[in-house]
């Protein structure tokens, strides 16, 4: 395993792109007329001349495994505007384009297959534009000395110090990198071993999340890394992860899909919202504050964007910021709101008996919890929830409330609320393991299938995991094509 070091306390004031954003009105998903938009835009920023000849990485968010495009539509980046930025890199002369992501329910594979991509894809030709599974990458140990975790050591439930998350190796491949030996290896050997990613291109989907509140740009990138490594941070410390790890690699270009948003219950359970845009530019502060602003959202009140202007990564003042297209940006704004953010009331779900401390995060176990039962509540099963009880955090509890408790309907979720364990199944973590925990519930007193596994499609699973055996077993390069 290769590994990097990055110290927080002595970062490099990062070179800022011009601060400028752009918003593209397109009210449908219409693959032609996104193709020329997005040249347009390509050719007057002359970022045509940037990828020309370049290995392009297009990290997109294909967060829910759903074979349902109507399902997905708020959800995921969208395939048909994927498709679109995919004809328009090749056109204009890229090399070579990746459409990336990672895991999620299964192998990364999983969701290009559920959501049949390639059929998408083939509404244009390609000739080199290639899937890149994130979980069949080589990968290198990011280590970041004097973190703002640091501060968090003997406050939380965690066995750790300084940050080290789990990178691709092929967008770092230019860093002065060692092996486990600390013996830095030259950065033609990286290159030629695990390949270079020339232009990043972030893709994310403009939506509400029910952990961080928002998803966009600098969000987007949880996905580079292995899920062990995004459920072991998602907690009260999730922001400042989501911030150390934009400063690994950031974008060289965000575009965000803004045509159909989500907003609510997201990500999972999102609303479609109508914003009828994209939105791009190439500093992922900037982008997410536009973005932020069609919301109606300050984003000084999300931690991981403060803690990047804080540390030079740009600014979040709307006023510094030029945006192109701005009437259509107010249009926008004044059609869709007000813009729905997440719901993480768990005690205010009727029928259910709700022990909760206040140290239950939101970013762990009360949005995951909150989450899981969303999938019945938005799905029309909230009478399987009636009567259950549910502990989290560090509660105290009346001992003659504890007597009454049916133990065979009573969950007891977190770590924080392991004294509890005995009044019920427990579920160990900060926070569980979200998809363990849903498919254990099944069995837990009366709540029954979860509504998201339903839409697991066993064929494809089972295959997805055989072809992704073979790809680490038999080599990287060997399953990319599209």
């Amino acid at each position: 395993m290769l590994k990097y070091e990055i110290d927080c306390d002595n970062l490099e004031k990062p070179v800022i792109a011009e601060e400028k954003v752009t918003i593209i009105e397109q009210k449908e998903y219409n693959v032609e007329e996104i193709v020329e938009k997005l040249k347009n835009y390509f050719v007057n920023n002359h970022i045509d001349k940037e990828i020309h000849d370049k290995t392009v990485m297009l990290k997109v968010s294909l967060v829910f495994a759903v074979g349902d495009y109507n399902r997905v539509i708020m959800i995921n980046t969208n395939y048909n505007l994927i498709a679109a930025t995919a004809k328009t890199l090749e056109d204009l002369g890229a090399k070579r384009i990746y459409i990336a992501d990672g895991a999620t329910v299964g192998p990364a594979s999983y969701a290009y297959s559920v959501a049949n991509l390639k059929r998408w894809l083939n509404q244009v030709e390609l000739k080199k534009t290639k899937y890149l599974f994130l979980d069949e990458v080589p990968y290198a140990k990011v280590k970041f000395k004097n973190s703002p975790l640091d501060e968090m050591v003997g406050k939380e439930c965690y066995p750790f110090k300084d940050l080290t998350l789990t990178y691709p190796a092929c967008l770092i491949s230019n860093k002065s990198l060692t092996d486990k030996n600390g013996n830095r290896i030259e950065d033609e050997k990286l290159r030629k071993k695990f390949g270079y990613i020339d232009y990043f291109i972030s893709m994310p989907k403009l939506k509400a999340n029910i952990f961080a509140n928002i998803t966009l740009s600098v969000k987007n990138n949880m996905g580079l890394i292995p899920r062990a490594d995004r459920l072991r941070y998602h907690s009260r410390i999730l922001h400042d992860m989501i911030a150390c790890l934009y400063t690994i690699r950031p974008p060289d270009l965000i575009i965000t899909d803004a045509i159909v948003s989500g907003m609510g219950q997201g990500p999972m359970e999102a609303d479609p919202c109508r914003s009828e845009c994209i939105i791009c530019g190439k500093v992922g502060t900037a982008v997410d504050t536009v973005c932020s602003y069609l919301m109606d959202h300050d984003p000084l009140k999300i931690r991981h964007l403060k803690l990047l202007k804080n540390w030079g990564y740009g600014s979040l003042d709307l006023s510094q910021i030029e945006v192109i297209n701005k009437v259509v940006l107010e249009q926008k704004r004044d059609k869709i709101l007000p813009f729905e953010f997440p719901d993480r009331h768990i005690e205010k779900i009727p029928n259910l008996k709700v022990y909760i401390g206040e140290d239950a995060c939101d970013s762990g176990c009360r949005g995951m919890l909150k989450a899981i039962l969303d999938a019945y509540l938005k799905n029309d099963k909230a009478e399987l929830l009636d009567n259950h009880t549910f502990i989290l955090g560090n509660v105290d509890i009346p001992k003659e409330e504890l007597e009454e408790i049916d133990k065979r309907s009573c969950i007891v979720y977190g770590d924080c609320a392991e004294k509890y364990k005995e009044y019920g199944a427990f579920y160990h973590g900060c926070p569980p393991d979200y998809l363990v925990a849903m498919a254990l519930m099944m069995f837990q007193g009366h709540m029954g299938i979860n509504p998201w596994i339903t839409y697991i499609k066993p064929l494809h699973y089972v295959w997805s995991w055989l072809r992704h055996i073979g790809a680490l077993v038999f080599g990287f390069r060997l399953w990319r094509k599209v």
